[in-house]
């Protein structure tokens, strides 16, 4: 991801990286231990907050 995010231009791709990894892996934890709770759904917005990181 750290590498996309480079091509992209990211400020800061291996952090930007790291938290889209925290991001999925939490997405993961949740659906196991509630899966009818559609995770996937809650973190887009700091996910496209990451994206558009310009710091």
């Amino acid at each position: 991801m750290a590498a996309e995010l480079t091509r992209k231009g990211h400020p800061a791709p291996d952090a930007g990286a790291d938290q889209l990894l925290v991001l999925i892996d939490g997405v993961l934890a949740h659906a196991v231990t509630r899966p009818g709770a559609r995770p996937a759904l809650a973190p887009r917005a700091l996910a496209e907050a990451v994206l558009a990181s310009r710091a």
